[in-house]
């Protein structure tokens, strides 16, 4: 009997530490996905905050160009062009990311609802 106590106990021990061997890599195998996901994440939002400060710049410039005054034609069309640029740069920030499906396929229904209009 007690041999057979032994070898049981034996193969309760080496079953114990087989499962805990497979959870181990199954939970090594999840904490580096969730490490790729968390980087991708990263890179997304350093490219957002970056994306951001460059319209913070933008609109200040736009902000700086209309507060000063023209009192010609001529000055007022140069600053209507300046601004007119300075928003289809920041339309190229904002549509041309390309990062993120969400953000493509809220654009492509924008554009439908303005063509239908």
């Amino acid at each position: 009997m007690n041999a057979l106590l032994k070898k049981i106990l034996y193969i309760i021990a080496a079953l114990y530490f087989l499962i805990s061997v497979i959870g181990g890599a199954i939970l090594q195998s999840r904490l580096e996905r969730t490490r790729q996901q968390l980087d991708a994440v990263r890179m997304e939002l350093s490219a957002a905050t970056n994306r951001q400060s460059e319209l913070a710049d933008i609109l200040r410039r736009d902000g700086e160009i209309l507060r000063e005054s023209s009192t010609t034609i001529s000055g007022i069309r140069s600053q209507i062009a300046a601004i007119r640029e300075s928003y289809m740069a920041m339309e190229n920030l904002l549509y041309n990311t390309g990062s993120n499906d969400f953000t493509d396929n809220n654009i492509t229904n924008s554009t439908k609802l303005e063509e239908t209009k």
